[in-house]
């Protein structure tokens, strides 16, 4: 719990949870809106795009940090969340700002796959998984309600100065860069040494572009059969949390602009109304 791949991990999901909490639910909706002039149906294909390569590049990263390991593999993916965040400054286009949803979406899809795999490695044989994940979940939400309230402080301070905004999302960015420099390449237990060493060794030195395509679609394939012959959940847990995540993305482009724009809320007491709605669950 107190070691420098879990404080780092931690850190790395704070701050990204609030640059996207910021982003997704105080910022890009007005911004979008109000201020560029975008529909609402533009908005919401921008965010499912950021929801999409979130997902569709999770198991690829999951993949990338085992192999290639975490540090090389986080610090790419924030790099991306940086680019996204210098696209959304420059690109003043529906088609820009969607692109740089998207890259959001892949710059952010590796943090789970990763703290997993990572904490697993480190408090598994201490039978500590619990903590370690309430930890880590405790840190995502966390960043997730701080963005949102922390952005809309911002914008009534700057008398809703976005590219203030957006050079404070900047500075975040860098900042949980320089942190996912410290992890390690990989988490290490005891007695896996010998057993990396044999691997490494059968292992050919420099694979190919079809080498690693292989070696991903055989890793995929083993964790899907795994899960089918391992998790053992009532079948309507699937379509409910479905309709949970479904409910909050037909929600999360709407909410915000109702709530400025029909209803003339203050950014300050939308926060408010943000806090108590977190603190009801």
């Amino acid at each position: 719990m107190r070691s420098p791949f879990f404080i780092a991990m931690w850190l790395t999901l704070f701050l990204v949870e609030i640059i996207k909490g910021a982003l997704l639910v105080a910022v890009l909706p007005v911004y979008m809106d109000n201020i560029l002039g975008l529909s609402a149906g533009v908005i919401g294909v921008a965010f499912a795009l950021q929801y999409l390569g979130d997902n569709l590049f999770r198991a690829p990263s999951g993949w990338a940090a085992e192999r290639i390991g975490f540090r090389a593999t986080m610090v790419t993916a924030l790099i991306c969340t940086l680019i996204a965040v210098i696209m959304i400054i420059f690109l003043k286009s529906a088609f820009g700002l969607a692109m740089a949803c998207l890259v959001l979406g892949i710059g952010t899809s590796p943090l789970w796959p990763c703290a997993m795999t990572g904490v697993t490695a480190m408090s598994g044989p201490q039978n500590k998984n619990g903590t370690a994940m309430g930890a880590l979940e405790m840190a995502a939400l966390g960043g997730t309600g701080l963005g949102p309230v922390g952005m809309n402080w911002l914008l009534e301070r700057t008398h809703h100065d976005y590219r203030t905004i957006f050079l404070v999302l900047m500075g975040c960015a860098i900042l949980v860069i320089l942190v996912a420099m410290i992890l390690p390449g990989r988490v290490i237990v005891q007695g896996e040494q010998a057993h990396d060493a044999k691997t490494d060794m059968n292992q050919p030195a420099k694979p190919n572009l079809l080498t690693l395509f292989i070696r991903l679609h055989k890793s995929v394939k083993s964790t899907l059969q795994r899960v089918r012959s391992t998790l053992n959940v009532n079948p309507l847990v699937y379509p409910a949390l479905f309709m949970q995540s479904f409910v909050i993305g037909l929600l999360s482009p709407v909410i915000t602009l109702y709530t400025r724009t029909d209803l003339h809320i203050s950014p300050n007491l939308y926060s408010l109304l943000l806090i108590a709605g977190g603190g009801s669950r």
